[in-house]
């Protein structure tokens, strides 16, 4: 499990998503600033999932950016290992 701060970003539009994460507990957001403006797409809370299914699945450039909303912890898998796996 790892902690994040608030405010703390683990990765960057158009860079590629390799990391798949679970929310323990705190908020992600995912977000594109357009504009000088910071537009949220989606609000992740602690028992879901959080990734840029685009970016992760087709290996594309991200079109969002991941961050901590509040203090967070989270779990992450790589998608080698997510494709290692039996699910």
């Amino acid at each position: 499990m790892t902690p994040y701060k608030k405010r703390s970003v683990f990765a960057k539009t158009g860079k590629r998503c390799d990391s798949l994460r679970f929310v323990q507990s705190g908020l992600l957001r995912m977000y594109v600033t357009m504009d000088d403006k910071e537009v949220t797409q989606w609000i992740s809370a602690k028992g879901y999932f959080s990734t840029d299914l685009s970016s992760f699945i087709f290996e594309t450039p991200s079109r969002w950016t991941p961050g901590a909303s509040i203090d967070t912890e989270i779990y992450t898998t790589s998608k080698e290992d997510y494709n290692k796996s039996d699910i």
